[in-house]
């Protein structure tokens, strides 16, 4: 006996077109800048501007910058996030957060946008390899986005500091601190 799996042709050509139609919409995707890191960020008041979406960046604030780390002076890096509700890093309640790769950041964590102490004072650290984690606004999608930086800050209040590597997740769900896209990853065949 020979099963069907639809019933009559129309049903498999309605059937292939939902597929069509549905492999043809935007996929989420995670982007990760390639181009213009690692970034050293500037011991003074000023630091670097960086527009986590687009890339830009600079000593002066480019159009939809996200996020300003720079030397505050005594006690050393802070972290500057536009004045906007709609940026910020991740924070435990007191602190911005140090994360190892494999946490979470996306619309379930918690965000401050303050610069107020003792909020960066966790970077104020040596920390290698670790992440912070942010919630900035795409200005091409309209949409929040999360994503992650990965800084390296030195034991001298927060420097030398540097912006190793950062990435986000394009459709406003989470991501994990260290994942990249299936492009960027490299495997071997033994």
């Amino acid at each position: 006996m020979k099963t069907r799996k639809y019933a009559s042709p129309v049903a498999a050509v309605v059937a292939a077109s939902m597929l069509a139609v549905a492999s043809s919409t935007a996929m989420a995707a995670i982007i990760c800048d390639t181009a213009t890191v690692p970034l050293a960020v500037p011991q003074d008041g000023t630091g670097i501007y960086l527009n986590l979406i687009t890339g830009a960046n600079g000593a002066s604030p480019p159009s939809g910058w996200d996020f300003n780390p720079y030397d505050r002076g005594l006690p050393g890096i802070s972290f500057w996030f536009n004045n906007d509700a709609n940026r910020g890093a991740l924070w435990d309640g007191t602190n911005i957060s140090v994360l190892p790769s494999g946490a979470t950041v996306g619309p379930a964590s918690l965000f401050t946008s303050s610069v107020a102490d003792p909020g960066p004072a966790l970077w104020r650290t040596t920390n290698t390899g670790m992440y912070m984690g942010l919630r900035v606004f795409n200005e091409g999608t309209a949409t929040m986005n999360y994503g992650w930086i990965q800084l390296d800050t030195g034991a001298t209040a927060g420097f030398p500091a540097t912006i190793n590597h950062f990435c986000y997740q394009n459709d406003g769900t989470a991501i994990t601190t260290g994942t990249t896209p299936v492009s960027l990853q490299s495997y071997s065949i033994d």
